[in-house]
């Protein structure tokens, strides 16, 4: 029962006899050593993704990279450690834990959702970069028809597409460039930015006439990190320049962000805005901390999971229509109250749609006050 036993003479009494707690196997120790090992390597997955994150080329990878491979390691461990302790089994757990939520960026937003207005304006807005409606746009069509939406907007409709005569038929619809916005209520096209660097238009205004007022629209698609990420080798650190590219993307790509956000924060804006599209970056990423962090997020703020919107096209390592990566986004500001966010399910495009519903209150539509401030440090 307690392992071997010895003996000890004590005078008068004769000997007396001393369990030994046995000795822990080799195997035991190598269980518990790898169980802390994991516990460790997820804390710090954690300090880059959320700490560090894009101020460093290695955070800035562990960022886009896929996040749920990080769950498979306790998946093994935690089964394999049951045989040998409480301790491995523990560590084991908290680990998985700290993948499935941190690391993955869990968002639980919908379980703390505050109450919002039933009796104000409702306005149901919905944006998908539509890759120019490939590969079959007709999956989206279906989506935006249960949805019916008030709003759409879209990034890559390079092309034309047959369908878009007979969906939007009656709406008010406006294409610029990669951009198309298609409204049913009545919408007015007032400017683009147009950022150096990539040299690329990156949003897109628009004046929506609601019954409370005119309300702000930005159609939005930034610069993917894809480019100098898929240059990064195992031997990058040693040789080569991949590593010097993705510190000087990143920089044109805080740049981008910036003066993105700047035109979306006009100095005098007095209406409600909404803000949509293809960010390019997670709600983690310290670029979209810094640069859109002040806005409302709609799927943080009101639903539970880990958004994820692309990509949807399959790759020889991924399974298709299971995207790993949450770059596409609906901000509000502070006027309107989220009542609903959601992330599309068909794969018509290489990203999944993202719709919301939002509310606007009567006092929050009067145009007495600033509403959007510009962000600290803008020029």
């Amino acid at each position: 029962m307690f392992g071997s036993q010895t003996t000890q003479p004590y005078p008068g009494y004769g000997t007396v006899q001393h369990p030994v707690a046995p000795r822990m196997s080799t195997a035991a120790r190598w269980v518990t050593w790898v169980s802390w090992g994991h516990f460790a390597v997820m804390w710090g997955l954690i300090a880059l993704i959320h700490g560090v994150s894009e101020n460093w080329w290695l955070g800035t990878t562990v960022v886009y990279l896929p996040r749920g491979p990080w769950v498979i390691p306790a998946l093994i461990l935690i089964p394999t450690s049951v045989g040998w302790g409480w301790k491995p089994f523990v560590i084991n757990l908290a680990a998985g834990l700290l993948a499935l939520g941190p690391v993955m960026n869990w968002q639980s937003g919908g379980f703390f959702r505050p109450t919002v207005d039933r009796e104000a304006y409702r306005l149901t807005v919905v944006s998908c970069n539509v890759q120019s409606f490939r590969p079959k746009f007709d999956l989206v069509v279906n989506e935006l028809n249960r949805i019916d939406p008030d709003v759409v907007l879209f990034q890559e409709a390079f092309e034309d597409h047959a369908l878009l005569a007979t969906v939007f038929d009656g709406w008010n619809v406006h294409r610029v460039d990669e951009y198309m916005v298609a409204s049913k209520l009545p919408l007015k096209f007032i400017s683009t930015t147009f950022v150096p660097g990539f040299e690329r238009v990156t949003a897109v205004r628009y004046e929506v006439e609601t019954p409370l007022g005119p309300v702000a629209v930005f159609n939005v698609h930034q610069t993917s990190p894809r480019r100098s990420l898929t240059q990064l080798k195992p031997w990058s650190p040693i040789i080569g320049s991949a590593i010097e590219t993705v510190e000087q993307e990143t920089t044109l790509r805080d740049v981008e962000a910036m003066r993105t956000r700047v035109f979306t924060a006009p100095e005098g804006l007095t209406q409600p805005v909404v803000i949509a599209g293809d960010f390019n970056m997670p709600n983690d990423s310290s670029l979209f901390r810094k640069h859109w962090g002040s806005l409302q997020d709609a799927y943080a703020l009101s639903a539970v999971g880990y958004g994820y919107t692309s990509p949807c096209s399959e790759g020889k390592l991924w399974p298709g229509n299971t995207p790993w990566a949450q770059v596409d986004h609906i901000l509000a500001s502070d006027d309107w109250q989220v009542e609903r966010c959601w992330i599309g399910k068909s794969a018509g495009s290489d990203h999944r749609l993202i719709a919301a519903q939002l509310r606007l209150p009567q006092r929050a539509a009067q145009p007495d006050i600033k509403r959007v401030q510009a962000p600290s440090g803008a020029p």
